[in-house]
């Protein structure tokens, strides 16, 4: 059987064809797959099937499709120039020592590694930018197909259809030849792998052996279950790997997102040189925690299970930590036992929680106040009364380089309380108080009877619903029992919807829904889901009962 040549195109597949004596042979498909074998054509002489091979490799390249070499076998290695290497993973030197002696190995990775140590230093010249492209196309099998073809520019705004969400973008970092950094996520048809199929690649790939950072956002619509990728990431960590942010976030987005981690001990055994870690979901575990080299973690949850195993944890270099519950009641007393740890912490960040004024005591006597230079207490429900304990503790605050009250619920009498209380207070961007949104009164206007908010008060638990979300007036949710409905309500007017077949309106998932909302559960800051509302129907019928 001859060789096979190979060609790739722009719209992420590729077409392989050979010749075996005078059949003609070709394969294609999306890049990253197998793809499918197309039936074989036998042609009656070698010089027919040459000219046949030929014609058709012109069509494809008349397509746009390029031409790319394959390896030849597994990629050379060094052993102690990659022991240099994981032992300061973030030396540009030993980097380019390696390049410099995969080009002596004639190995194309080495050119990558010189021409992208080259554009590290002329990062605006054209003409490296082109020789790395042109070499990428050339040796595709350099880096992992799957991955690329998602990290492709993201999708504008357009007449085409929407933007990509932030949280929806996958995007890599090249350093000397290697990946560095990358961050997976799936948006709607942005990529047919999903997230864990790109983990398994990059994490298998000979140009992540030395990854330093990995984040992971969405999965996609409707997909909040991270075992998967967690499994991905303990069965092929590298030891390079430094900074790991489950479930990352864009900037300003809701601190807490709905996700299930489950369990992320093994995953944090795994990785014991861990210098930076965020862990964002509403169902997360966390048991022992031993991580000597961490310095920044963030840690978004409401639960006083995974607060009382952090106060246990083992952190002698933590420098920066940040909590949040994404504008849900952070416990009070399980956060004093984290504020209670003999951590080496410099900043500390308790943000977007609904219970800020309660949490202030706590903060104020607590030991890590001692080391701290600044304090945020950013995005909450932050008082007056708050502020006024705060005021009250001005000794031990005194020393402090920064306190960030921004965003809270501060009148400007409030504010001035903070002034001058250390050596920057910041205090914009104040807003009103909110008034409670669904009261008791409301929730007994809204069942058709008792027996109907009985049933709601009975799923109203957190656990049964996987995704709440909420914009400025509309909460809604998918509440996973028998089936999966979809369910919303609005503030302060209660119209509500459910895509149950119930015909008591409004249902018990809607009173469900309600209830949550009034019990202070959080909700994250996403946009109604397209059509929502259609699909739930819409009910403004309340009654009222004895």
């Amino acid at each position: 059987m001859g060789a096979m040549r190979r060609f790739e195109g722009g719209n992420g597949r590729f077409w392989e064809i050979h010749l075996d004596g005078t059949t003609v042979r070709t394969r294609s498909g999306k890049l990253g797959t197998d793809g499918k074998a197309l039936t074989p054509k036998r042609l009656p002489s070698v010089a027919k099937a040459e000219a046949e091979l030929e014609k058709r490799i012109a069509e494809q390249l008349a397509k746009g499709f390029t031409e790319v070499a394959q390896a030849s076998g597994p990629e050379p290695e060094n052993p102690e120039l990659a022991r240099q290497i994981v032992e300061e993973p973030t030396d540009s030197g030993r980097y380019m020592v390696y390049a410099d002696w995969l080009q002596t190995q004639g190995h194309p990775r080495g050119e990558l590694g010189a021409i992208q140590s080259s554009r590290a230093a002329r990062p605006g010249d054209a003409g490296l930018a082109k020789a790395e492209q042109k070499l990428l196309e050339q040796h595709s099998w350099l880096a992992p197909a799957q991955l690329m073809e998602a990290a492709r520019k993201p999708r504008k705004a357009g007449k085409a259809g929407k933007a990509d969400a932030p949280d929806d973008v996958t995007a890599v970092t090249w350093e000397h030849g290697f990946i560095v950094a990358a961050r997976l996520a799936r948006g709607d048809g942005r990529s047919s792998a999903t997230v864990r199929q790109l983990v398994a690649e990059l994490l298998a790939h000979p140009a992540a052996r030395f990854l330093r950072e990995l984040r992971i956002g969405a999965l996609g619509q409707g997909e909040h279950d991270y075992a998967g990728v967690i499994e991905e990431i303990i069965r092929g960590c590298p030891s390079t790997l430094r900074v790991l942010s489950l479930v990352d976030l864009p900037p300003g987005s809701a601190e807490l997102v709905f996700a299930s981690l489950a369990d992320v001990t093994p995953l944090l055994a795994a990785t014991p040189l861990l210098e930076e870690l965020r862990l964002a979901g509403n169902h997360v575990q966390l048991g022992a925690l031993e991580l000597p080299r961490l310095r920044r973690l963030a840690v978004a949850t409401a639960d006083p299970g995974v607060l009382l195993a952090l106060s246990r944890a083992s952190l002698p270099a933590l420098e920066a930590l940040q909590l949040s519950s994404g504008d849900a009641p952070l416990p009070a007393a399980p956060l004093g036992e984290v504020l209670g740890a003999r951590w080496p912490v410099r900043r500390l960040a308790i943000t977007r929680t609904a219970n800020t004024d309660e949490l202030v005591p706590w903060i104020v006597k607590a030991p890590l106040l001692v080391g701290l230079g600044s304090l945020d207490l950013s995005g909450g429900k932050l008082s007056d009364t708050g502020a006024g304990l705060l005021a009250m503790a001005r000794p031990k605050l005194a020393h402090l380089e920064s306190l960030d009250v921004s965003s809270n619920t501060l009148s400007p009498g409030g504010v001035a309380q903070l002034a001058g209380l250390c050596g920057s207070v910041r205090a914009d961007d104040q807003r009103a108080a909110p008034a409670a949104t669904i009261s008791e009164d409301d929730l007994r206007r809204m069942a058709p009877d008792a027996g109907a908010l009985a049933k709601a008060r009975g799923i109203a638990k957190p656990k049964l619903w996987p995704t709440l979300g909420r914009d400025d007036t509309t909460y809604w949710g998918e509440h996973r029992g028998s089936e999966v409905y979809e369910v919303y309500v609005r503030v302060p007017g209660l119209e509500n919807g459910c895509s149950c077949p119930s015909s008591k309106r409004p249902c018990k998932h809607a009173i469900a829904l309600a209830i949550l909302i009034a019990e202070g559960h959080a909700f994250e800051a996403r946009p109604l889901p397209r059509g929502l509302t259609s699909r739930a129907g819409a009910s403004r019928y309340y009654n009222t009962w004895e």
